[in-house]
C-alpha cells in the first residue's frame, strides 16, 4: 500500500501547498479546490492519489486547500466551505476560479473540466454510492457534492449560508441563492459528470440534541425535524433562504484559523468556529420566519383539500 511518503515522492513537480503550474503551456485557469475535511483519513488519502495526476492532464494552474474544522458539536460544511474561499485568496490572490469539493468523490472521465464556464457548474451529477451510478440531480434543487464558481459569482449569492449545522441542506440554500440572482446552473451530462464514492460508515447529518441540557443544543431541536432518527434542518430556514442571502454567508464569517501548513501534497487549514453563535442565529431567524412559513403552509394545506 503506498503512504504519504510515496505520494510526495510520486509528485515531485508539485510546489509547496499542493499547488501546480504547467510547464508546457501557459494554463488558461488557476482553480482552487476547496474541500471541507473532518476525520476522514482515508477518504483523503484516495482523494489525494486521485486528484492530482486528474488535473494534472487537464493543464490547469491549481492548488488543494483542505479546511478542517477543529473538533465540536457538529460540523458546519457550508461554513467551512466559505472559510476555504476566503483563505485560499488570502494565501493566492490570482485564483480566478474555485471549486468546492466532497473528499470522499473521486471523478472518472477526464472530459469533466475542473474550470469555470460563465455559469456557476454543478460538477458531480451522478455517483455510484451504489454499484450502478445514480443521477444526483432531478431538476428539483440538487447542487451539491461537487460545483464550482467564478469568483465574481460566488460573491454576488453571498456564498453558502452559515446557519446549517451538521451535513446537509446547505447545497439546496446555495442552489436557491443562484437562482434568486438569475443565475443557471451548467451541467456536463451523467456520463461525464460521473464519480466514485468512496465508502465511510453511515453518519447522522448531526448529533442528537440532549432533550435535558440546557445550553443551545436544547434550543437547536425546536427548529430541528426529527425524521426516522435523523435531525434534519427545519424547512422554515430553507423557505427563505432568498431573504436571508444578504446578511447571511462571506459576509458574516466569524472564525479563527488555528494553523496552516503547507505540504507537498496540499495546504491544510485547521480553522475553529463560533458554533454557539452560529446556532443562536438560526434559532433566531426560525422565530422570524416561523410564523409566516405556518401560514404559507396551513394555506398550502386547504389548497389541496379543494
Amino acid at each position: 500500500m503506498p503512504t504519504w511518503r510515496d505520494l510526495e515522492a510520486l509528485h515531485y513537480d508539485l510546489e509547496a501547498g499542493g499547488k501546480f503550474k504547467p510547464t508546457d503551456c501557459t494554463a488558461r485557469h488557476n482553480v482552487a479546490i476547496v474541500v471541507p475535511y473532518r476525520d476522514r483519513e482515508k477518504q483523503l488519502f484516495l482523494f489525494i492519489q486521485n486528484l492530482h495526476p486528474f488535473l494534472k492532464r487537464q493543464k490547469i494552474s491549481y492548488a488543494i486547500y483542505i479546511i478542517e474544522q477543529v473538533s465540536g458539536k457538529a460540523f458546519n460544511r457550508g461554513l467551512v466551505r466559505n472559510i476555504g474561499f476566503t483563505e485560499a485568496l488570502k494565501l493566492d490572490s490570482t485564483h480566478d476560479c474555485t471549486i468546492f469539493h466532497d473528499v470522499d468523490l473521486i471523478p472518472l472521465h477526464e472530459a469533466n473540466m475542473y474550470t469555470c464556464p460563465d455559469q456557476p457548474r454543478h460538477v458531480c451529477v451522478a455517483v455510484n454510492y451504489i454499484q450502478n451510478f445514480t443521477p444526483l440531480y432531478t431538476g428539483i434543487a440538487e447542487f451539491g457534492h461537487v460545483v464550482s464558481f467564478r469568483n465574481d459569482h460566488f460573491r454576488l449569492v453571498n456564498g453558502y449560508s452559515n446557519i446549517y449545522l451538521g451535513w446537509g441542506a446547505e447545497d439546496d440554500d446555495l442552489h436557491k441563492r443562484v437562482k434568486a440572482k438569475q443565475m443557471k446552473p451548467y451541467r456536463y451530462p451523467d456520463y461525464v459528470a460521473k464519480y466514485y464514492g468512496v465508502p465511510h460508515a453511515d453518519e447522522s447529518l448531526m448529533p442528537r440534541p440532549d432533550t435535558k441540557a440546557k445550553n443551545v443544543d436544547r434550543q437547536i431541536i425546536m427548529f430541528y425535524i426529527n425524521n426516522n432518527g435523523h435531525v434534519l434542518p427545519g424547512l422554515c430556514l430553507l423557505k427563505f433562504a432568498e431573504r436571508r442571502m444578504n446578511n447571511d454567508g462571506l459576509t458574516s464569517l466569524r472564525y479563527k484559523v488555528v494553523e496552516i501548513n503547507k505540504s507537498k501534497l496540499f495546504t491544510r487549514i485547521l480553522v475553529s468556529v463560533e458554533e454557539d453563535s452560529y446556532a443562536f442565529e438560526a434559532l433566531s431567524i426560525y422565530r422570524r420566519y416561523k410564523t409566516l412559513y405556518d401560514i404559507i403552509s396551513v394555506k398550502r394545506r386547504k389548497h389541496q383539500l379543494l
